[in-house]
Parts: structure tokens; sequence; C-alpha cells
């Protein structure tokens, strides 16, 4: 690995996730963008009506909490740091849309780690992969 890869590498390792990370949304869409990435796949977008499971990833105190969206159509999550910029309000339109239990958003924020889905296995007629 070349210096410049390594000093990249390094300088990519620190940035804060919510100068790497936005998600966005209006009342059709939610929108991810990785700033960072070069790559074509830096940008995804999905549709609210979309979503079939949401799972919050907890994780000690520190590790970045993550927000995991299964779509219809997608055999991966799109996975959105809570430390995004925007994540936590992201977070609050999930619950405010209903689509994740508040009382399982209680716990999880309370959990010094875990993963916390809705809707949870047992209730989903189809589980993501």
């Amino acid at each position: 690995m070349s210096i410049f890869a390594r000093i990249r590498k390094l300088l990519r390792t620190h940035i804060p996730l919510s100068e790497r990370f936005v998600v966005t949304w209006d009342d059709e869409s939610v929108y991810l963008d990785d700033r960072w990435k070069r790559r074509k796949r830096a940008k995804a977008e999905f549709r609210w009506t979309d979503i079939k499971r949401i799972c919050f990833h907890a994780r000690d105190f520190t590790l970045h909490d993550w927000i995991h969206v299964f779509v219809t159509g997608r055999d991966k999550s799109y996975t959105i740091p809570v430390a995004a910029e925007n994540g936590g309000a992201f977070w609050d339109e999930i619950l405010r849309r209903g689509l994740f239990d508040p009382d399982l958003s209680d716990a999880a924020f309370r959990a010094s780690e875990g993963l916390f889905c809705w809707p949870s296995p047992a209730t989903a007629e189809t589980d993501p992969p």
C-alpha cells in the first residue's frame, strides 16, 4: 500500500460520521449520501412505502449505533449511522410514521448493545434476508 493510500485510509477513519454520512427525506422518499465515497453507489434512495422492517443496532458507548432499513426488492439493508447528519431526526421521523415500536425504541436506546427489529420476526409476514 502506498504512503498516500495509507494517509487517505487514516484520514477516512477519523472523519466524524456527521460529516461523512447525510440522510434526508421528504413525504415520499429517503435519500442517503456518503460524501466520502467516490463510487457510483455513494448515493441511494428508497420510498417510505417500501420499508418492510427496521432494526436498531445498539452498541456500547465507544461505538456508533446504526439503523438498518430493509426494503422491498433489495436483499441487503440500507445501513445508516445514528451519528449521521440528520440521523437522530431520521429516527424521530421513523417513530412519527409508526414504522418502529416506541417501547422497543426506548429499550434499544437504554441497551448497551443488541439488535432490536420491528416488526419482530415473530410478527412479520416475511423475514428480511
